[in-house]
């Protein structure tokens, strides 16, 4: 098993930690972005900007020939196209691991501040929430891409817990006014009286 690292503490960026993503891969990809300000984001890419050096050197040499580097899954944070200095990276955990017939399941590990663990499907990690993340990191090599890292989640500390609400009003920046109330009952009474014979 590949050697664990664990991030410093940073901001969890649209989590899917309960439930994997299943948008770009039906078997599901647990996933988020870790966004560190901009002195502690440029000291942890400098880090796996080291090992990338490291893997690459490593390629041309299996390799016999000099290979395109690929590179590290992270990102400038722009906000109305102004970069704020902060750095977002990407984990990401496979939910099927393995080939193909000899396939298991898996899943992040949550545990809170204290480290006590957490059952995923009683809680909803949401964007801001405060976290670390224990992670490896898989250097690899296609012929394409070239000579890259990608950032293994393994599990997550949940520091400061938002949980994800989904889409109500408040979530999408209305605020209460008066006027119409949606209601079970009325939704439930729609076809009530409607005569489909």
């Amino acid at each position: 098993m590949k050697k664990t690292h664990v991030t410093p503490a940073g901001q969890a960026i649209w989590p899917k930690l309960s439930q994997p993503e299943t948008k770009f891969d039906a078997d599901g990809v647990y996933e988020t972005s870790l966004r560190l300000d901009a002195e502690t984001g440029q000291k942890f890419l400098s880090m796996l900007e080291e090992k990338l050096e490291e893997h690459y050197a490593e390629e041309n040499k299996r390799q016999g020939k000099q290979v395109k580097k690929g590179g590290i899954s992270y990102k400038h944070v722009e906000v109305d196209g102004v970069a704020t200095g902060e750095l977002d990276f990407k984990f990401k955990m496979k939910a099927l691991a393995g080939k193909k017939g000899q396939q298991w399941s898996q899943r992040p590990k949550l545990v809170d501040a204290k480290g006590t663990p957490i059952d995923p499907d009683k809680v909803s990690v949401g964007s801001g929430s405060k976290i670390k993340i224990s992670y490896s990191i898989y250097p690899y090599y296609t012929a394409m891409v070239g000579a890259g890292l990608s950032l293994q989640l393994r599990a997550v500390q949940i520091i400061d817990l938002v949980e994800y609400a989904g889409s109500d009003g408040k979530s999408l920046g209305f605020t209460e006014e008066e006027g119409f109330e949606f209601t079970k009952e009325a939704e439930d009474d729609t076809f009530a009286d409607a005569d489909f014979s």
